[in-house]
């Protein structure tokens, strides 16, 4: 059983080589952060969810990499989701299922594309502020019309 998972990680490897050779080092050091985070969390994973993990959190990267994310963004993210896959590869062991590692690559991509989304809401959500702050500033405050009757002072509305 031992050898078909390291059989299976190898496959893994080998089919995400590609992904790895296009990826740039910051990739990598992203990579390897969360698997050491995996690692120093005591929670027992296989080498093929490690595997799964690993290509994951890089095809998570690239596409942060992609749109635009900042490199400590990118790292909190892929730390976090690292964190709640952890976390539900915990529960489904206290629930004893059999067979844990089946759909684990699904449980890790749901997670991992859960936190990417909350980092793209927050990023939106910061881009809009900021921008509300821009056009709020760049406003002269001689076109902005107070609240209440408008006209010169001391005429009478000639509505009345």
């Amino acid at each position: 059983m031992k050898k078909l998972a390291i059989g299976i990680a190898v496959v893994l490897f080998l089919f995400a080589l590609p992904l790895w050779s296009q990826a740039e080092v910051r990739d990598a050091e992203i990579v390897e952060y969360c698997l050491q985070y995996a690692k120093d969390s005591g929670e027992q994973i296989g080498p093929l969810v490690r595997a799964e993990l690993a290509v994951a959190v890089a095809e998570m990267a690239q596409e942060m990499w992609a749109l635009g994310f900042g490199e400590p963004m990118i790292v909190r993210t892929a730390l976090n989701g690292t964190r709640e896959v952890l976390e539900e590869l915990s529960r489904v062991r206290l629930r004893k299922e059999a067979d844990t590692e089946t759909g684990a690559g699904d449980m890790i991509r749901d997670r991992l594309r859960e936190e990417l989304q909350a980092a793209l809401y927050l990023e939106t959500r910061q881009m809009a502020q900021a921008r509300d702050q821009e056009q709020r500033k760049s406003r002269p405050d001689d076109l902005l019309v107070p609240p209440g009757p408008q006209g010169p002072p001391g005429k009478a509305n000639p509505n009345n």
